[in-house]
């Protein structure tokens, strides 16, 4: 059953990724590492870590850390591999298909009997 912990965590795993795409973004950018912090995909990518360490402390409430952390980190690489691939044309070959198959499946018996 979904409850509102793990609707939290979905939010965290969003949150974070959302945050990492941002950075890549804001790196992309010609300019000095001041202008890189001040630029907007920077501040954008700060704030959806801090909305996302808040939506983790409520998760955290109703789920056991030791479920919850290795499940935003795992889902969060997902995420992030993928949008990366088609934002960024990084690479995506059978490599790390397998390898996000994999941490697919380990995040499905992670959370398969967690009630």
């Amino acid at each position: 059953m979904i409850t509102k912990f793990h609707i939290s965590l979905i939010a965290t795993i969003a949150l974070a990724s959302g945050g990492q795409l941002a950075l890549k973004a804001g790196a992309a950018r010609d300019g000095s590492l001041l202008e890189q912090l001040l630029h907007g995909y920077t501040i954008v990518a700060l704030l959806a870590y801090l909305l996302s360490a808040v939506s983790y402390m409520y998760a955290l409430r109703g789920i056991p850390v030791s479920v919850a952390f290795p499940g935003v980190s795992i889902s969060a690489v997902v995420v992030v591999a993928v949008v990366a691939h088609y934002f960024w044309k990084e690479p995506f070959g059978i490599q790390q298909f397998v390898a996000v198959a994999l941490i697919g499946a380990g995040i499905f018996l992670l959370f398969r009997n967690h009630p």
